[in-house]
């Protein structure tokens, strides 16, 4: 059987941090998409959900031009998961998407 850990977004960026290390250039984008349903009652509700990506730029991802706060960008990566100590020493676990493809569909 073949294991698969794939995963595709599109949403509106939130924000945009660009940071340089040892391993190359980086992007952490927060992406915002959102699932509409309708209630018991019928009414429509809106679900919103913050996608934390990295894009490792030059690592057969290109960053694309026009990105920034307010663009729509279709993301196709992998999901990893993130463990950290915070601020009061407690463990803590996140997820992150690691983007092998990202465009920007529309810009703000």
């Amino acid at each position: 059987m073949e294991n698969l850990n794939r995963v595709e977004i599109r949403g509106a960026v939130g924000s945009a941090h660009h940071f340089q290390n040892e391993f190359g250039k980086f992007v952490r984008l927060s992406v915002c998409t959102q699932f509409v349903y309708r209630n018991r009652d019928g009414n429509a509700e809106i679900e919103t959900t913050w996608h934390s990506v990295i894009v490792h730029v030059g690592k057969n991802v290109e960053l694309p031009e026009g990105l920034e706060k307010g663009s729509v960008v279709q993301i196709t990566g992998r999901i990893r998961p993130q463990r950290y100590v915070d601020c009061n020493g407690e463990a803590r676990s996140t997820y992150e998407i690691v983007a092998h493809e990202c465009s920007v569909i529309s810009q703000k």
